[in-house]
């Protein structure tokens, strides 16, 4: 059986839902009052279809495509992976009894997702929006996953965060300017602009947008190549010598997404020649 499926974070969130709620046998009534009330129905009925023409039993088989759940949740956005594992936890506590198969997934898929347990804990018993079907907060931190985003070449990707960094406190200086020509090429630029033009976006004001497609592409390359990138785009932010928090911030979250250091960052091109 073929588990090759993408699922855009909305969908994925609601099969995580699911393969908590069955980790320990049929869902209770108390676990489907949960999943109606967190998530939209539409999106229960999204993630079916796509799961019948895979071929895929539900339920029985849902579980086979744990790792395209986690891949999809992976691109989306830290808050909306909290928000995804509090309510698992609020599934796992639902029917008054912690099953230690379903907390036992739900850690697991939180350390997988790099998602504080004990913060989605605290999340889940602060109290969660519920799903309105006319406006839903939630939906709408996801919803720029939801859009069909390019897939990136690995120096595309690299060329998309440089950029970003370089954008994210005003114009960039020429010194960050610079180190962009340094270490991409015109096509290369010129490319990611065109990719970025054919599926809506703006150049370079959309530019934040292309958050989940630079992971994604960074994620399919050696650590080599991720190092490269974060280096590249560390060296943007210092280039006028003055790093805004903004840059500091946008670097240090890819550094945390890939779980790459800042202090290997910093020293990738005092070690590798460029």
């Amino acid at each position: 059986m073929s588990t090759s499926i993408k699922l855009s974070p909305a969908e994925a969130a609601v099969a995580l839902a699911v393969i908590v709620s069955f980790a320990d046998d049929d869902p209770s009534p108390a676990e489907g009052v949960v999943l109606r009330r967190y998530y939209h129905h539409s999106t229960a009925e999204q993630l079916q279809a796509k799961l019948d023409k895979a071929g895929i039993e539900y339920p029985g088989e849902l579980s086979s495509i744990e790792p395209a759940v986690l891949e999809s949740l992976r691109t989306s956005p830290a808050e909306f992976r909290t928000r995804t594992i509090a309510v698992g936890w609020l599934l796992a506590e639902a029917d008054g009894v912690l099953q230690g198969e379903e907390v036992g997934k739900l850690a697991a898929c939180a350390e997988a997702l790099g998602v504080s347990l004990s913060e989605a804990r605290s999340l889940a018993s602060a109290g969660i929006p519920e799903v309105d079907e006319m406006h839903d907060e939630t939906a709408a931190v996801v919803s720029q996953n939801q859009r069909e985003l390019p897939e990136l070449p690995v120096t595309e990707a690299a060329a998309a965060l440089a950029a970003w960094v370089g954008f994210s406190d005003d114009e960039p200086s020429d010194a960050e300017a610079a180190v962009v020509r340094e270490h991409f090429s015109r096509d290369v630029i010129e490319n990611l602009q065109a990719q970025m033009a054919d599926t809506g976006l703006k150049w370079p004001g959309d530019l934040p947008e292309l958050e989940p497609a630079i992971l994604r592409s960074l994620r399919a390359f050696a650590r080599e190549e991720q190092l490269r990138a974060l280096a590249i785009a560390r060296k943007v932010a210092l280039a006028d010598g003055t790093e805004s928090p903004d840059e500091t911030e946008i670097v240090a979250r890819f550094c945390e997404e890939l779980a790459i250091g800042m202090t290997e960052v910093e020293q990738f091109f005092t070690a590798t020649p460029e």
